[in-house]
């Protein structure tokens, strides 16, 4: 029982219909998870052991309302470069970032990144990467 979590950012989770569930285990994307629904809340367990001290982020998306037990996350439009400017230098820690985030998006996704992955088939998947981004209409400017 020790992997199993519940969703109780929201009233009744296990009703939502839109529930999309993002794990991350010591801020490493976890696909291998399973969903279950016990007394009106969703829960997700685990499919290998953590240690105790490992830390669990379990990010949420619904278009139903948080309850105090929830937080939002600032845009990433607003966080990162707001100033939307071309980008020009980075560093290859900020490219393993920013494809690592590209990765947990894309549902499609399999394997292990960095490594022997399915990202190359996936078509254009640009528009999942959270690390560099420019904006068609930036908020700032208006």
């Amino acid at each position: 029982m020790a992997n199993r979590f519940p969703i109780d950012v929201y009233n009744n989770s296990a009703e939502l219909t839109d529930l999309e569930i993002k794990v991350y285990v010591n801020n490493e994307y976890k696909p291998d998870y399973q969903i279950v629904n016990e007394n009106k809340t969703t829960k997700v367990v685990l499919s290998n052991d953590i240690n105790f001290t490992d830390i669990v982020l379990i990010k949420t998306k619904s278009s139903a309302d948080k309850n105090d037990n929830g937080y939002y996350e600032i845009p990433h439009n607003l966080e990162r470069n707001p100033a939307n400017k071309n980008i020009t230098d980075f560093t290859l820690g900020e490219v393993n970032d920013h494809v690592e985030g590209l990765v947990s998006e894309v549902a499609a996704f399999a394997g292990v990144q960095p490594g022997i992955n399915n990202l190359r088939d996936l078509g254009p998947v640009a528009e999942y990467g959270r690390k560099f981004v420019q904006h068609s209409g930036p908020l700032n400017l208006s």
